[in-house]
């Protein structure tokens, strides 16, 4: 399949690319429960649907920051996946933080994760470092990511979700080795 990547511009003052942030949220809902409707309880999927009611896509994109980046995976005209990132640091220390990753629960295992981090890579310093947080309990995100080279380096329970603490993984690895890899 040939995939294709579209940066998402998306501000509070431009909300109409591809999708619009309502759209955005309703793809972000259906990830969001997919992934993690595996593994947590009731209780906290009651908050985590309060939380998918609201501003989601503006809370995961942060359009409150100017050196954000949302990039969207589509095939044909169908979003299968996302990725929000962005590169801080100075010239000594630069790192890409990633968030938003998910892909379309229907599109899983396709390639399109990789594609994401591949274009990713391909748009930062190849001298930076990629970090990611990932929720111990989903490990099918946590083989991805260990596929790819990336290595834990700080385990600790953050609010994930309003309300709603968890086990996470720090995880990084280099911007050349993710090129390394061809994706």
């Amino acid at each position: 399949m040939k995939y294709k990547s579209k940066l998402l511009n998306y501000r509070l003052s431009d909300t109409h690319e591809i999708y619009s942030l309502g759209e955005l949220s309703e793809y972000y809902s259906k990830c969001f429960k997919a992934e993690y409707g595996q593994f947590l309880d009731e209780v906290a999927m009651t908050k985590v649907d309060t939380w998918l009611e609201g501003s989601v896509a503006e809370d995961m994109i942060a359009i409150d920051h100017a050196d954000t980046v949302t990039m969207a995976c589509m095939l044909d005209s169908e979003l299968v996946g996302t990725v929000i990132f962005a590169e801080r640091g100075d010239e000594q220390q630069r790192y890409v933080y990633v968030w938003g990753m998910y892909v379309h629960p229907d599109r899983l295992r396709a390639g399109i994760g990789s594609f994401l981090l591949g274009e990713v890579a391909r748009s930062v310093s190849p001298d930076s470092r990629v970090e990611v947080s990932v929720v111990t309990q989903s490990t099918s995100a946590m083989r991805f990511y260990v596929c790819l080279g990336f290595r834990t380096y700080k385990s600790e329970n953050v609010e994930v979700f309003p309300g709603v603490d968890l086990p996470i993984e720090l995880m990084q690895c280099t911007t050349q080795s993710l090129l390394d890899l061809h994706i």
